[in-house]
């Protein structure tokens, strides 16, 4: 369509208005539309963007720290085979000195107390011993039989020896057990925690708790929003929790996430009737509006805690989020009618930078925790935020429900 026809049919319209229109008022309609500037793609999503990178670099440092810890596994495995054949050896040399008769003097003093011979065999058994255990215990490893192997209890073997084991000088007896042995110990431990009662478990915790417990970890969440004007996508957010633990079964949980929402609204008449900023309704009947938020919660839950075993948590949850806006992005879509068969539609922007605080949700979870070694621990649990009231520019009503995952750290 040429500039002639385009300025014809504005004049046509112009015609129907009590006034004669500007001259000069089309020419500024020219410059306008020539000014506007369409955003990039990757303009609105800068700062997922940032996040996902800041996600992948996390996930890269920590295999780079897998594998850094698997091959100073292996290095110690090497380096305790080597001393565990050097202690047998001595002790098998030790036991040959004083299992012989004694026909020389030398031999004869080897067996009495205090020589110099026998005294410096066991003290290098001794040393090597201690090499080792300090060794399985930095690494978590275990004696299996002839090899090492990581260890599957939080207790290294040599950590539970006794303090007179590295002064003997007989030959280990043979104390391989069998694969048999091994599964039945184990599944007789893991039987025995199952067994404990609720209550049991509960008077555990508390005698070993120590005051107010603390653990901190960082949180994701990922969930789904229902507008009462629009259409919710797909969101997501992050953040550092903290878990106050005043009891066996009762803590607190604060802290501060960052959330980056969005939302479409397509009825026209809900258009008609909101509040929305910056619509200019020169450009034509609004169609469609679409709502980006960047927002901070602050939630203060009250959270339960059920035993399963002294590892295994049922978690429930109940609190309140404080909301605060840091800036709501609109952009507005306008049906142009230019008298043909397509219309024209143009988009524009409006930015809401100021900083607002709303009422805020009620939030409901019910999850699992589940306790790792280092005392850590990870938690994954289901939620749902009831909002208060009205939020954003445009003064809509929203719910929200997800998953959400923590990684805890415990401080004390």
């Amino acid at each position: 369509m040429d500039d002639s026809k385009f300025d014809s049919a504005l004049r046509k319209k112009l015609r129907e208005y009590e006034h004669p229109g500007d001259p000069g008022a089309l020419t500024g309609f020219h410059h306008q539309i020539a000014a506007m500037s369409t955003a990039s793609w990757y303009s609105r999503y800068r700062v997922e963007l940032l996040i996902g990178t800041g996600l992948l670099i996390f996930a890269m440092i920590t295999l780079g720290q897998q594998g850094l810890t698997r091959r100073e596994r292996e290095e110690a495995v090497k380096t305790l085979t080597a001393q565990t054949r050097e202690i047998e050896k001595l002790r098998v040399e030790v036991h040959q000195l004083q299992m012989r008769k004694p026909d020389t003097v030398r031999i004869i003093e080897s067996r009495q107390p205090g020589s110099l011979l026998a005294a410096s065999l066991i003290r290098r058994i001794a040393i090597l011993e201690e090499a080792n255990r300090k060794l399985m215990a930095y690494n978590l490893l275990q004696h299996e039989g002839a090899a090492f192997a990581a260890s599957s209890d939080s207790t290294p073997e040599y950590e539970t020896m006794n303090d007179a084991a590295p002064t003997r000088v007989v030959p280990h007896k043979m104390e391989d057990k069998s694969f048999r042995v091994v599964r039945e110990h184990r599944e007789l431990r893991s039987t025995v925690e199952r067994s404990l009662s609720a209550k049991t478990v509960y008077n555990l915790e508390k005698h070993y708790s120590r005051g107010v417990g603390l653990k901190l970890g960082p949180s994701f969440e990922f969930s789904n929003g229902l507008y009462s004007l629009g259409d919710g996508h797909a969101n997501f957010s992050g953040g550092i929790l903290a878990d106050l633990i005043f009891s066996p079964s009762l803590a607190v949980e604060t802290g501060a996430k960052y959330s980056a929402r969005y939302y479409a609204i397509h009825d026209e008449q809900l258009l008609a009737n909101a509040s929305l900023p910056g619509v200019d309704t020169h450009f034509g009947d609004l169609q469609r509006v679409e709502i980006d938020y960047r927002m901070l919660e602050i939630p203060l839950n009250l959270k339960f805690r059920y035993p399963l075993s002294l590892s295994n948590h049922w978690l429930a949850g109940i609190g309140y989020s404080s909301t605060i806006y840091l800036n709501e992005d609109l952009e507005y879509t306008y049906r142009f009618d230019n008298q043909t068969a397509n219309p024209t539609s143009i988009i524009s922007n409006a930015t809401v930078k100021k900083t607002s605080i709303y009422s805020g949700a009620i939030n409901l979870s019910l999850g699992f925790s589940h306790a790792l070694k280092d005392r850590r621990a990870i938690e994954a649990s289901l939620f749902y935020n009831h909002g208060l009231g009205t939020q954003g520019a445009e003064a809509t009503r929203t719910r929200f429900f997800g998953v959400r995952g923590v990684y805890w750290f415990t401080i004390r």
